[in-house]
């Protein structure tokens, strides 16, 4: 795989600053909730938190640095009625899963599947190729993303699964519909 263009890094870059600066306003916005009284004792109002209406918008913005995505929903409307804590873990496994690419697999394809298959558990798969040369245990980086993405899924009752196999890294997590 050959190194990144000036400007393919550039970016990138935008793409990881803008998702950072989603990141800290949606973090403002839970504080501002968990610290905000209105004057008759009730908590202030949040902005709205993304759904898996979002994840073509999320597919779209990485195609604007290159990136190159199929996103595959299956069962699209039964994952629209579901809990709103579900459809954000989803759309944020689905973001981490497109920034680990992003970041260790530039240029590299990315296929993303949701599937809600029955109204007991909803799998999100992420995959990508493995750069040429590059072994299970050297994937570079310091697990912090998947990390922070494990608690998330784990507090929606969830369990998260990564591996290499044949040349491909899977996230592969899955949720249960109802808590």
């Amino acid at each position: 795989m050959s190194p990144l263009r000036p400007d393919e890094v550039r970016e990138a870059a935008a793409v990881i600053r803008s998702s950072a600066h989603t990141a800290l306003e949606e973090l403002h916005d839970v504080l501002a909730v968990l610290g905000s009284h209105g004057s008759d004792g009730e908590l202030g109002a949040a902005a709205p938190q993304p759904t898996v209406g979002d994840l073509d918008r999320l597919v779209a913005e990485a195609g604007t640095v290159g990136q190159r995505v199929r996103l595959d929903v299956a069962h699209a409307e039964r994952l629209a009625e579901s809990r709103p804590q579900l459809q954000r873990t989803v759309y944020r496994v689905v973001q981490e899963g497109l920034t680990n690419a992003r970041k260790h697999a530039a240029g590299a394809a990315v296929d993303v599947h949701v599937v809600a298959s029955s109204r007991e558990q909803v799998q999100v798969r992420v995959s990508n190729p493995v750069p040429v040369g590059v072994t299970s245990t050297e994937i570079p980086g310091a697990r912090t993303g998947l990390s922070g993405l494990a608690e998330r899924v784990e507090l929606d009752g969830g369990s998260l699964r990564t591996r290499v196999h044949d040349g491909q890294f899977t996230l592969e997590v899955m949720l249960p519909w109802r808590m």
